[in-house]
């Protein structure tokens, strides 16, 4: 089981093989077994891989919880793991509270088309995590994450617009908006210098021209 979970194991787990709290407590007390958040454990040795910390941060908030936002972004390749906090997202309950050391949790609504299983870690999907992430980061950065899942295939903007369908009230309304406005345009360029015109001309916000196109017969 460990194995499988990047090293963590959960306390439930644990009793579900046999264990009762004395035998938990005495393999914590000779180092065989290391608490790493309540109810959460390391086997074998106190450090973690970041997907090790991750998974831990995900199995502390239950079944329902997803790892979210910037780490989301990191563990689907879309951006670089920045810092030692972890996002996670659960059903339930208010936003943006510390709760446990090291994560950052929250709170709001997961629709079943927002879960994904990446490297054993429960995660919110590629749309649902650049829609989060498009309320926490520039959109600079933001347009970045977004090229980088087209170029890996991670890209559905049917799925997008859906993500996007039911976030009535957010801030990320309005710059997922855009890019899906840019992503349904079609450029067909012959050249370096007009790929990188259209380049410009989405950087300033000005609307993309026709490229190549027959005008008056």
């Amino acid at each position: 089981m460990a194995a499988r979970q990047h090293g963590v194991v959960t306390q439930d787990q644990l009793l579900s093989f046999g264990f009762n709290r004395i035998g938990i407590e005495r393999r914590l007390a000779d180092g065989r077994l290391h608490a790493r958040h309540r109810g959460i454990y390391c086997v074998g040795g106190p450090a973690l891989s970041q997907r090790a910390r991750w998974l831990a941060a995900v199995l502390a908030y239950g079944e329902d919880a997803l790892l979210s936002h910037r780490s989301a972004a990191a563990l689907w390749g879309l951006a670089r793991a920045r810092g030692e906090l972890v996002d996670v997202s659960a059903p339930t309950g208010r936003q943006g509270i510390h709760r446990r050391e090291g994560i950052w949790i929250h709170r709001g609504r997961l629709h079943g088309e927002d879960r994904a299983i990446r490297a054993a870690i429960p995660v919110t999907s590629v749309a649902r995590t650049l829609f989060d992430l498009a309320e926490f980061i520039t959109f600079a950065r933001l347009r970045s994450a977004w090229e980088e899942a087209d170029r890996l295939n991670l890209l559905e903007l049917q799925s997008m617009e859906r993500v996007y369908e039911r976030g009535y009230g957010r801030r990320a309304l309005k710059p997922i908006r855009r890019l899906l406005a840019e992503a349904t345009l079609v450029e067909i360029t012959r050249s370096p210098l007009e790929d990188e015109f259209a380049a410009f001309c989405r950087s300033h916000g000005l609307p993309t021209p026709s490229f190549n196109t027959t005008v008056l017969g």
